[in-house]
């Protein structure tokens, strides 16, 4: 099973920064295969900084769990101080999208609407892992 970390990084009014996809995905979030040795967090952040140019400053966890492609995800809310990406890079053009563009114009739709309704309880989900122990 592969591991993937990806980050939701959020702009003004609502937005996302996402990826249109060179591998015909449509939108995506930044983000990617984790390499041994790293950390999660590390791979979140290095996956930002490969996709969009952006440099992490901090990430939350808010989700982790398995995507209709058999993958383990990691999901970061991550932080930057700059929040103008690269307008392309290998992966795709940049750009900021509202959660219901990227769900719509993904082929990730299920994942990305999970992942969503993750994102908006992320405060039960940190209490969650208080109380398990995570």
């Amino acid at each position: 099973m592969r591991i993937i970390c990806t980050n939701i990084v959020t702009g003004s009014y609502s937005k996302v920064l996402t990826l249109q996809s060179k591998k015909g995905k449509g939108l995506v979030l930044p983000g990617g295969k984790w390499e041994p040795g790293e950390t999660f967090v590390e791979c979140a952040k290095r996956e930002l900084e490969e996709e969009t140019g952006l440099k992490a400053t901090g990430c939350e966890l808010v989700f982790w769990g398995v995507n209709a492609d058999g993958h383990f995800v990691y999901a970061f809310h991550t932080y930057t101080s700059n929040m103008t990406p690269l307008k392309e890079t290998k992966e795709g053009k940049t750009c900021w999208s509202t959660w219901e563009e990227l769900i719509n114009n993904s082929s990730y739709k299920a994942f990305y609407e999970l992942l969503y309704e993750a994102f908006q309880n992320r405060n039960a989900f940190t209490k969650l892992q208080e109380v398990v122990g995570v």
